[in-house]
């Protein structure tokens, strides 16, 4: 109920690190194999947009609580990695955080491109109403950080405005 400290000896934090990157190495290894599967494009398409919008809500998630994390988990930027790594290239926060914030908006506006306009009935799937709602989210985020591009306030209110209208 909120009285409890969290230290670094209980895992509370740790899990939640663990998990969110386990979760974007499973987006990662679905975004790289997909190429390679014999499936009718709009599917195809259609999962690799939900994998990019969840690759980038957990990123996300990970940012605005840890700050710069690393894209590379061991095999190169956004890609699977299939053997254990413990270390990460630490380039400079700035740089690290640039390249999590482009790699959120890359994510959100390709699925905001690519998913369906409307949630299929019966189905929870998404749609493109979550993908720029979260897009315009990230633009907000970006502007009011150290990194604010000066589209970012305009860009965040387009995507908005997209959600509101259509």
């Amino acid at each position: 109920g909120g009285s409890s400290p969290i230290s670094p000896s209980d895992g509370s934090i740790l899990n939640q690190w663990n998990n969110n990157f386990n979760l974007i190495n499973l987006a990662n290894a679905l975004i790289g194999f997909a190429p390679n599967v014999a499936i009718d494009t709009v599917t195809k398409v259609s999962v690799v947009a939900q994998a990019r919008f969840f690759r980038g809500l957990y990123y996300l998630l990970l940012v605005q609580q840890f700050g710069a994390v690393p894209t590379d988990l061991g095999s190169g930027d956004l890609a699977f990695n299939q053997k254990p790594f413990q270390g990460f290239n630490r380039l400079p926060i700035t740089d690290v955080l640039t390249k999590d914030y482009n790699a959120m908006i890359d994510d959100f506006t390709f699925a905001s491109q690519n998913l369906p306009d409307k949630r299929p009935a019966n189905t929870f799937q998404l749609s493109k109403a979550a993908a720029f709602f979260m897009l315009s989210k990230v633009y907000l985020y970006r502007g009011y950080s150290a990194l604010k591009q000066p589209t970012d306030f305009q860009n965040s209110y387009t995507a908005a405005t997209e959600v509101l209208n259509n």
